[in-house]
């Protein structure tokens, strides 16, 4: 009995019969710390995805339509730039990269050799620098009349928003199909004829001269002359459309950047963004 009344008076904890229960630590254990921890980061997420949900803006469809048109505006005014780009005193200045497909590299070392080869190239490069810049004068127009109007731009806002080229990417996704389709149509039409005529001439000339020297030095291998065979329309279409887009990409950053200076509201709504 005295042993009991010892353990209940020092050890309060001890039951009637001196038998100490289990105690809990006041030490977490590892277990109950995670899982506090992930709580704690669960209800952090709620808090931030409510945060979020309220910023969500509702645009009304005015606002929509708006953006839309503000849109195709900045397409206008960029590709109109690009357009001018083409026709710097009168003419493109396509260099030889540009307008020559690589399949014609042999024409190259032949230029010292095959007699009146050098000014055929001149003549094709000169007629299709004219022919680019003469296509390139009817973009914005056929933009306006047969593009622009039927475009249906899902989020306009978010190319508002975007980055600095953000409208000229979606140019390029989506409206460069239709218009690389018109400017073949150009190159192989009218307006391209006198260049595709130049550059039949010319390849003409140079295979007249490479068989002659093939019957010349026939069963030489080291001798044989590679006959042309190349297009150079698809080449000029490449040239054109990489011009086009690069222009339009820096006049874009251009335009946002100016956009506070312009009378333009559907200028000015690039602003700030």
């Amino acid at each position: 009995m005295a042993d009991y009344f010892i353990t209940r008076n020092v050890f309060p904890q001890a039951d009637a019969r001196g038998i100490f229960p289990v105690m809990k630590s006041p030490i977490p254990s590892p277990t109950a710390r995670k899982l506090r921890y992930l709580i704690i980061a669960g209800l952090a997420i709620l808090m931030i995805s409510g945060c979020r949900t309220q910023e969500i803006v509702v645009r009304t469809p005015e606002e929509i339509v708006f953006a839309r048109l503000a849109v195709v505006e900045m397409m206008e005014v960029t590709t109109k730039a690009a357009a001018d780009n083409f026709q710097q005193n009168g003419t493109w200045n396509g260099s030889f990269a540009e307008l020559v497909p690589p399949q014609a590299a042999e024409i190259l070392p032949s230029m010292e050799t095959i007699p009146g080869i050098r000014r055929l190239m001149d003549n094709y490069l000169t007629g299709m620098n004219s022919a680019v810049a003469s296509i390139a004068r009817d973009i914005p127009q056929y933009l306006q009349d047969e593009v622009f109007p039927d475009l249906e731009i899902a989020d306009p806002f978010r190319l508002i928003e975007g980055q600095n080229d953000a409208v000229t990417r979606y140019f390029a996704t989506t409206v460069s199909g239709d218009l690389e389709k018109w400017i073949e149509s150009r190159l192989t039409g009218e307006q391209g004829s006198q260049a595709v005529l130049a550059w039949d001439t010319m390849v003409r000339t140079y295979n007249t001269y490479a068989k002659s020297q093939n019957l010349l030095h026939a069963g030489d291998p080291d001798l044989e002359w590679v006959l042309l065979d190349a297009d150079p329309i698809r080449t000029v279409l490449v040239s054109m459309l990489r011009a086009l887009l690069s222009v339009m990409t820096s006049q874009e950053a251009l335009v946002r950047t100016m956009a506070p200076a312009y009378d333009n509201p559907l200028i000015t709504i690039y602003a700030g963004r």
